[in-house]
């Protein structure tokens, strides 16, 4: 338990510096794209539209590795989902990678901008999928975010207002048939819009 609280303490240091560093030298520009889970009833995204997207490929001691999806935010730090970095026994998966390539990840050139993660930083109050699903990844270096076609996403205020039906972009290359397990080779974006705390719990 002590481990897990100095993990939590850690990622909320991180998230407040770097929501820190947003209104400074990453507000300059992150959240700049390059051409101005589940994606079901989505389309294709424009390469590059999206360039904090990273594809994260987790491998655990036991069983396939798999994929999920990140948003990079600041030049070594990716947020992601805690479910993704937790394995079936509920252990924190270590071997993992993460790749800027953001679009296609079935071309040879994937490898190229693929990074190691250093260490995930799991929520300790994780459980389950529901509450506090949020995760960190540090990078095993900091990217150099010139002419890679790679920016950050902004941190939005922690006060910032989020009126149930504002319409939102999610972005992956989650499935995209429902229950079929059918994960798209290519980065995918949907407008969804934001539900009520009540539907929420209710799913």
């Amino acid at each position: 338990m002590l481990y897990n609280q100095t993990l939590s303490v850690v990622l909320t240091v991180v998230l407040l510096y770097l929501s820190g560093q947003a209104s400074g030298v990453w507000r300059q520009r992150c959240g700049k794209s390059q051409t101005g889970t589940r994606i079901i009833g989505g389309e294709t995204a424009v390469n590059g539209k999206w360039p904090w997207m990273a594809h994260i490929e987790f491998c655990p001691d036991q069983g396939r590795c798999y994929n999920c999806g990140g948003s990079l935010i600041s030049d070594q730090w990716i947020l992601t989902a805690a479910h993704c970095v937790i394995d079936k026994k509920g252990a924190i998966i270590n071997k993992i990678t993460a790749n800027f390539s953001n679009y296609d990840f079935t071309y040879d050139e994937w490898n190229v901008n693929t990074f190691q993660v250093k260490q995930p930083i799991v929520h300790w109050l994780y459980k389950n999928y529901t509450l506090d699903d949020i995760a960190l990844l540090e990078l095993s270096e900091p990217l150099d975010l010139n002419g890679m076609g790679i920016e950050p996403i902004c941190l939005p205020p922690a006060d910032l207002p989020r009126p149930v039906g504002t319409q939102c972009v999610a972005t992956g290359w989650g499935d995209t048939i429902g229950n079929i397990i059918s994960p798209s080779k290519t980065l995918q974006q949907v407008t969804l819009p934001i539900a009520n705390a009540d539907l929420c719990a209710n799913r």
